[in-house]
C-alpha cells in the first residue's frame, strides 16, 4: 500500500527579524502566540517552553494559525473514520467517474470478536476467515470488472465492491485538528489499521513539528474530577 506523504504546508512570509530567514511553520505557531507581546514575537530560543505552555494550559488558537495536507491512500473502512474527524476538509477520488484499478486486498485481516465486551475492538487474528475474506473481496473485484467490461457506469458498478477497496484521500487540517487526531487515532484502543496509519502520519508530522510532535507524544489532555469542582 502506498505510504501517506504529506503534500502542503503552511508557508509564513513574515521574516524573523533576528535571523533574516522567514519563520517555519513551527516557529510561526509561537510567534502567533506572542501577539500580545510585540517586542519578542522574534525569540525563537524559547520556543520549545512556550509551546509546551500552550499544551499544558490548553491555550489551543495558535496552533489553529497553520495548516498541513496529507495525501493518505487507505480502505473504504478507514476512510469513513478519517471522515468524522468534522475540522479536516477532504478531497478524495471519486470512484463515480473513474474505474478502480486499485483492487489488490492482500491487507485485508479478520480478527475475532475482542474479549471482555467490547463490542468495537478486536482480538487475534483468524486466518480461516481471512483466507475466506480475501476470496470475497477477489470475487468481487472480479464481478466489479466484469460490469464495467460490459457497459456498466462507475458510479453504479462500485456498488458490489467491498469497505477493504483502497481509495485515495487528502486531508487538510490546521496543527491542532492534527494534534487531536493523533492523540486519538495513535491511541492503543484505535482499529489496529487505523493506528498503524495514523503513526506513519505522526513520523512525518514530527519530522516538520519537531517540538510539537513530541508534545504530541508526551502530553496529552486529560480532564480529572478536580478540574470540575
Amino acid at each position: 500500500m502506498k505510504q501517506p506523504q504529506i503534500i502542503s504546508i503552511t508557508q509564513p512570509r513574515v521574516v524573523n527579524q533576528n535571523t533574516g530567514l522567514p519563520f517555519t511553520a513551527e516557529e510561526f505557531i509561537a510567534y502567533q502566540a506572542r501577539i500580545s507581546n510585540p517586542s519578542n514575537q522574534h525569540n525563537t530560543e524559547t520556543s520549545d517552553k512556550l509551546l509546551a505552555f500552550l499544551v499544558r494550559e490548553g491555550h489551543w488558537s495558535p496552533f489553529d494559525m497553520v495548516d498541513i495536507a496529507f495525501e493518505v491512500t487507505t480502505s473504504r473502512a478507514i476512510a469513513a473514520q478519517i471522515l468524522r474527524h468534522w475540522s479536516m476538509r477532504f478531497q478524495e477520488f471519486s470512484q463515480r467517474y473513474s474505474e478502480v484499478s486499485d483492487l489488490d486486498y492482500d491487507h485485508v485481516e479478520i480478527r475475532e470478536k475482542a474479549k471482555g465486551g467490547n463490542r468495537q475492538g478486536s482480538g487475534e487474528v483468524d486466518k480461516h476467515m481471512t483466507a475466506l475474506a480475501e476470496i470475497e473481496c477477489l470475487t468481487l473485484a472480479q464481478s466489479y470488472r466484469t460490469l464495467v467490461s460490459r457497459g456498466a457506469s462507475p458510479e453504479t458498478a462500485r456498488s458490489v465492491l467491498p469497505l477493504a477497496t483502497l481509495t485515495t484521500i487528502y486531508v487538510k487540517g490546521s496543527v491542532r485538528s492534527w494534534m487531536t487526531y493523533f492523540w486519538q487515532r495513535c491511541d492503543k484502543h484505535a482499529q489496529k489499521e487505523h493506528r498503524e496509519l495514523a503513526l506513519q502520519m505522526l513520523e512525518l508530522f514530527c519530522q516538520e513539528f519537531p517540538m510539537i510532535g513530541e508534545l504530541v507524544k508526551t502530553h496529552k489532555p486529560c480532564v480529572e474530577k478536580k478540574d470540575w469542582l
